[in-house]
């Protein structure tokens, strides 16, 4: 099974809030519209800054599991590395303290 699951889950659905609300703003603008010139506009603003700041969100959620999952793979391959390097060798002239 996919590791964050429940995280990507959310990250969906924190992104389709930001869609529902700019329909819900669009909507909500054409029916105002009518009665308040000046608040069709205020709704339209206010559901796009939904939308962004929505979507940034479920983004960021999405960002903060790729950055695990690179800081995972990198930690593993540096310990690869390690595991495989061979022992230093030993210098037949001595250590630089000797005299």
């Amino acid at each position: 099974m996919d590791r964050y699951w429940a995280l990507r889950l959310v990250s969906i659905v924190v992104r389709a809030l930001g869609v529902v609300a700019v329909i819900a703003s669009v909507f909500w603008a054409v029916t105002v519209a009518s009665v308040h010139v000046l608040l069709a506009p205020l709704a339209l603003l206010g559901g796009l800054i939904s939308l962004v700041v929505l979507f940034a969100a479920g983004q960021f959620l999405l960002l903060m599991i790729r950055i695990e999952q690179n800081t995972r793979a990198t930690a593993h391959l540096l310990s690869d590395r390690r595991a495989r390097r061979e022992p230093a060798s030993v210098s037949i002239h001595g250590s630089w303290g000797d005299g």
